[in-house]
């Protein structure tokens, strides 16, 4: 759920700043997927890993919340 969480933010920075490589989210994504801090601990089940998910999750939804204005936006940020 992290990678497609950080893939979603990596397109919304590339969004809001078009200096931004558009590779930037698929790099991201993949980053994390073969990082092996990331692999272990969700292999293991450590609750501490759920804590990028929700920062990744909130600075999504607050990036798009300022770029777009839409309340489903702003909703998901405070779900998040």
């Amino acid at each position: 759920m992290t990678v497609a969480a950080i893939y979603l933010l990596g397109q919304e920075l590339v969004q809001a700043d078009e200096r931004m490589p558009r590779v930037l989210p698929l790099l991201a994504a993949v980053v994390l997927a073969v990082n092996r801090w990331h692999i272990t601990f969700s292999r293991i089940a450590i609750e501490s890993i759920l804590v990028p998910l929700f920062l990744v999750l909130i600075a999504w939804a607050l990036l798009r919340g300022l770029r777009t204005r839409t309340w489903w936006s702003w909703f998901a940020l405070g779900v998040a």
